[in-house]
């Protein structure tokens, strides 16, 4: 990496026989830095537009729209506990020109990153992504284009989700009657490609997605209530066709109950972004019978009953 130094230095001007100091700045070094948002609604989904604290991404740059990284791919946390995220190692600005940065989350995410720069940064490829067991809320930022090198402040980045976030809420007619012993979301993708395109309108795309695999979202026995309310954990996938949900309960404590898969492939396609959430109803209706004796008794029969 080329480093650049910067020197502030006082001039000594002589003037009609009298000395007069005066302190020039020729530029300070300066760290840069960022304040990370998320754009829509760490481990698992990040719900609001708070960067999660503690959260690291990775930054590239490009200097004068050129050709080349301005630094390589760097890791930018909030060690200071400021509501800015910098560098690590710290990286700074130059005292003239623009840079170009975009940036995906989260920074130790599973894959290899090949960036191309062709007048700016050309695109972010991602190779070898598998969520399964991280179950990460990946993300890319918007770029950041043109920012200006001489006013060293803190640049927003907003980032945008790349996946879809699945989420199953359960309700019962009666509580305490139903238990949902399993729930799995099948065959979905957790892996592939991401294409990171910051020169368009700061867009991504998947593409060699890994074969499905099924997720559970309960896995051990858990009550239905009788209001509306999500059960289990949510789930991140890789956006493309919807697919199904395998279901167990019981009821007031019978053997479990193995549901008739639930088709969810009607509703088309899981998009990026995109936060889908599945209701499923109980309705507990109790056995009860309505005795009547079919027949009154048929009209006495004479037996002869002997003689004693």
């Amino acid at each position: 990496m080329k480093k650049m130094m910067f020197l502030a230095a006082a001039a000594v001007v002589a003037l009609s026989g009298c000395v007069k100091s005066e302190s020039v700045d020729l530029g300070g070094k300066k760290a840069i830095a960022f304040e990370a948002f998320n754009e829509v609604s760490a481990r698992g989904p990040i719900e609001g537009t708070a960067y999660p604290a503690g959260g690291e991404f990775k930054t590239f740059a490009v200097f004068n729209n050129g050709d080349a990284a301005y630094f390589t791919p760097t890791d930018f946390g909030d060690g200071d506990a400021n509501g800015e995220w910098s560098g690590d190692p710290a990286r700074y600005w130059p005292t003239t020109g623009v840079l170009d940065f975009a940036a995906y989350h989260p920074a130790s995410l599973a894959g290899t990153a090949n960036p191309t720069y062709n007048g700016g940064i050309e695109s972010i490829v991602i190779t070898g992504i598998n969520n399964k067991d991280a179950q990460e809320d990946i993300m890319f930022s918007n770029l950041i284009d043109d920012a200006d090198c001489t006013d060293h402040s803190s640049r927003p980045m907003v980032f945008n989700h790349a996946l879809s976030q699945i989420e199953v809420h359960v309700v019962a007619n009666k509580a305490g009657v139903f238990e949902v012993t399993n729930l799995t979301l099948n065959s979905t993708v957790q892996g592939g490609t991401l294409t990171i395109n910051p020169a368009v309108s700061s867009t991504a795309a998947w593409s060699a997605p890994t074969a499905g695999v099924n997720m559970a979202i309960v896995d051990s026995a858990v009550a239905v209530p009788a209001t509306v309310g999500k059960i289990g954990s949510s789930i991140l996938v890789v956006p493309g066709a919807q697919t199904s949900l395998d279901l167990t309960y019981t009821i007031d404590g019978s053997a479990p109950i193995a549901h008739p898969t639930i088709n969810l492939a009607t509703n088309g396609n899981w998009d990026m972004g995109k936060k889908y959430i599945y209701t499923i109803t109980f309705g507990a209706h109790e056995i009860t019978f309505e005795p009547s004796v079919a027949d009154s008794w048929t009209p006495a029969v004479p037996v002869d009953g002997g003689t004693i």
